[in-house]
C-alpha cells in the first residue's frame, strides 16, 4: 500500500530528482 502512495509523492514533488523521492520511499533499490 506504500508503493502507490510513494508514486504519488514522486509526481507531486519532482520526478526529476530521484534522490528526493528515493528517500521518501526508503530506498527502493534495497
Amino acid at each position: 500500500m506504500e508503493k502507490p502512495i510513494s508514486i504519488d509523492l514522486i509526481s507531486t514533488q519532482k520526478p526529476e530528482e530521484p534522490s528526493s523521492y528515493i528517500q521518501v520511499i526508503g530506498n527502493p533499490e534495497q
